[in-house]
């Protein structure tokens, strides 16, 4: 195959126009270059045109195997460049319509962040302890105001470990404030130097991620109904939250993409954005208002019913109101919602994109 032929297949595969037999053909022709990732991108364009193909879904898996990284203690799952289908014309106001966006490849860790892989990240004392070593390096007027509010998110995170025979190394951080998650996303550039960059997913990421190579699929597995041994929700009543490994991981290797706590991503809550993105004249819902001050709460969590659960699902909290950021005039109380954590995105290299 000549070269102006593969950039040209590499275009439709990326803009989601190829066939699953271009992709193939696109594929076999970046495996005779050594080209995995863009490999990667035509053989998940093919799967989620052929789902049910057992030999196509082995090499997808094999290959994007090979693709993970394990930096600073976490694992990060590769999701290839491509086109996804988001949003869903069942789902709620918000989540219509349905339309297609191209995302650049990115890895996202494998599970939600740990407690201890919180505490470690931020150089602070482990748990059940989870504070700075040097209180005084704490941005706010009166490190002791923030160490007393610091104690009170971990109690509450205690309350979800400590039944458990102390997972802090495998349970999900709780209770973690916007700035909280950039400031975890933050230490993890400083450390790299510059070497990788690590953020926050944006809401188009996460549910691509999210879905796993599925096109239209309500949630992260497929279409099947919700039930205890796919995902963590709906037990709002025992107070406790699953191991994310318990649960099969999706297409792309994540593990509790939806339930078990709702993730931060990057972007600013607009109810109207999926309307807008799709280019559709819509009108606002009643006392439909921007809200600057919010950001994307994707996943739905142990405690949230399973129609919040799906990959298409939006919520959205109030951020820039953490203790951690010297804002305590804008609240009351710390932030101590122990259904909200993270998860970290590693960006891809510019030869992946």
């Amino acid at each position: 195959m000549s070269d102006a032929l593969g950039r040209a297949l590499r275009q439709r595969v990326l803009s989601g126009d190829a066939d699953a037999d271009e992709a193939l053909v696109f594929a076999d022709y970046c495996f005779e270059r050594d080209d995995s990732h863009g490999a990667a991108a035509a053989l998940d364009h093919a799967f989620g045109l052929r789902p049910d193909d057992a030999r196509l879904a082995e090499q997808r898996a094999e290959l994007l195997d090979n693709l993970a990284l394990d930096e600073h203690g976490l694992r990060f799952r590769y999701v290839p460049a491509g086109s996804v289908l988001l949003g869903s014309e069942q789902g709620d106001f918000d989540e219509r319509p349905a339309h297609r966006r191209s995302v650049a490849a990115f890895y996202l860790a494998d599970v939600p962040l740990s407690w201890l892989d919180f505490c470690r990240l931020l150089d602070w004392h482990p748990p059940p302890a989870g504070y700075p070593k040097d209180g005084t390096s704490l941005d706010v007027d009166d490190p002791r105001y923030a160490l007393f509010c610091l104690r009170q998110v971990n109690k509450v995170r205690r309350i979800y470990c400590e039944q458990q025979d102390d997972r802090y190394d495998r349970l999900p951080v709780v209770a973690v404030d916007y700035p909280d998650a950039l400031a975890v996303v933050d230490a993890l550039c400083r450390q790299s130097s510059g070497a990788a960059t690590y953020r926050l997913p944006s809401e188009a990421e996460w549910e691509r991620a999210a879905r796993g190579g599925l096109v239209g699929a309500r949630y992260p597995w497929g279409d099947a109904s919700p039930s205890p041994e796919r995902l963590d929700c709906d037990n709002f009543g025992a107070f406790r939250i699953a191991d994310p490994r318990r649960f099969a991981p999706n297409g792309y290797g994540l593990y509790a993409m939806c339930g078990t706590v709702w993730e931060w991503t990057s972007d600013r809550y607009d109810a109207l954005a999926y309307a807008q993105a799709a280019g559709a004249r819509v009108a606002p819902p009643p006392a439909h208002e921007p809200a600057p001050h919010e950001r994307v709460l994707r996943g739905g969590s142990w405690a949230d019913c399973a129609a919040a659960c799906t990959v298409s699902f939006r919520s959205s909290a109030r951020a820039g109101t953490s203790w951690l950021a010297g804002q305590r005039d804008q609240i009351d109380a710390p932030a101590e919602n122990p259904n909200i954590g993270m998860r970290v995105l590693r960006q891809a290299a510019t030869i992946d994109r």
